[in-house]
């Protein structure tokens, strides 16, 4: 099952064989990086955790394969009831649609936004008075400007600022009723 989900079942026999720990090992046995970075996670999620937590699962990958990691990742979060907490420095705009919930961290580690990863876009509109074009990829949009020091350490100081004002939770709590 897990390997259907993961999308390795076809070649399952060819792959589950192979040392994965080498990637010029992988290169010689012809497995992709997408292929490999997905039988580590199959390899992590045999011990059915509650959690997957996942340091930058796309670095390094083909943009191709790192939508496909990111949407399998979605999918097992939702048939397995399985909360996954992943970084990813450069989600796409396909990437960034499959995030339920986005934890946005400044320069020295300070929270910028928490909250639905859907609502983001509002929060920056309506505090920043920032505006996207149609074409633009919302998280290279946001990162871009929490990412200038300058902005990221006062993108941090009005988060803080609604924290404190937001009596009923409204920034905090649906991530915890889930």
């Amino acid at each position: 099952e897990t390997c259907r989900q993961l999308g390795i079942e076809a070649n399952q026999e060819r792959l589950l064989g192979q040392r994965i720990g080498n990637p010029t090992e992988a290169r010689e046995n012809q497995m992709s990086g997408g292929e490999r970075r997905r039988i580590h996670i199959a390899h992590e999620l045999l011990g059915e955790p509650d959690v997957l937590f996942l340091d930058e699962p796309t670095s390094g990958l083909s943009t191709t394969d790192a939508d496909l990691v990111v949407r399998m990742l979605r999918g097992l979060a939702q048939d397995r009831d399985l909360n996954v907490v992943l970084t990813i420095h450069q989600p796409s705009r396909d990437m960034f649609a499959c995030l339920d919930y986005l934890i946005l961290v400044s320069w020295g580690g300070r929270l910028a936004y928490y909250g639905k990863a859907a609502r983001a876009m509002d929060y920056f509109k309506r505090v920043w008075g920032l505006q996207m074009r149609a074409h633009d990829n919302p998280a290279e949009f946001i990162l871009e400007f929490v990412r200038d020091v300058e902005h990221g350490d006062w993108a941090a100081d009005r988060f803080e600022e609604e924290l404190e004002q937001d009596q009923q939770g409204c920034l905090i709590k649906p991530a915890l009723d889930n």
